[in-house]
């Protein structure tokens, strides 16, 4: 089953999610919350988090309109995707999935990767502008596909 959690931009998404994970021990992935004005990855499972941000003197990086992210920090949070897929985790969350993913990068590969494996469920963050061309860039019909808009009482009790 893939869950796709839509809504507008800086509308709580990652927030709402935080929340809704909190004591749960059988989901496991990536959220990306914004701590002191930085946005960060955040292990789901170990509550360890990188700054998804570069340092200016980095080199390594992705660009998507103003933002600069370290490609460190995606390998970083690819990782903990990848063991989640061997894990006996129920649900698999990443935030978010939106134009970086649309151009091939951020989390492109690892979400093909766990497209095409047997894991049992997938949460996919995606803004409301960009959901349905996520849908389809995706084949997320394919899919048996749930969009929902609040995790608390749309989602099952994992």
């Amino acid at each position: 089953m893939i869950y796709v959690f839509s809504g507008d931009v800086q509308s709580a998404k990652t927030t709402r999610l935080l929340n809704w994970c909190n004591g749960r021990k059988n989901i496991a992935g990536i959220l990306t919350p914004v701590i002191d004005q930085k946005r960060y990855f955040l292990n789901v499972l170990s509550g360890e988090k990188m700054l998804m941000e570069a340092p200016k003197e980095e080199r390594n990086v992705q660009a998507i309109g103003r933002f600069v992210f370290s490609s460190d920090a995606f390998v970083w949070a690819e990782k903990i995707l990848a063991d989640a897929m061997d894990s006996d985790a129920e649900l698999i969350v990443i935030d978010e999935i939106g134009p970086l993913e649309l151009q091939g990068k951020g989390f492109h590969n690892i979400l093909l990767r766990l497209l095409e494996s047997n894991i049992k469920n997938l949460l996919l963050v995606v803004r409301s502008s960009k959901l349905e061309e996520v849908i389809a860039n995706y084949n997320l019909h394919q899919h048996t596909l749930k969009v929902i808009s609040d995790p608390e009482k749309e989602l099952p009790a994992f």
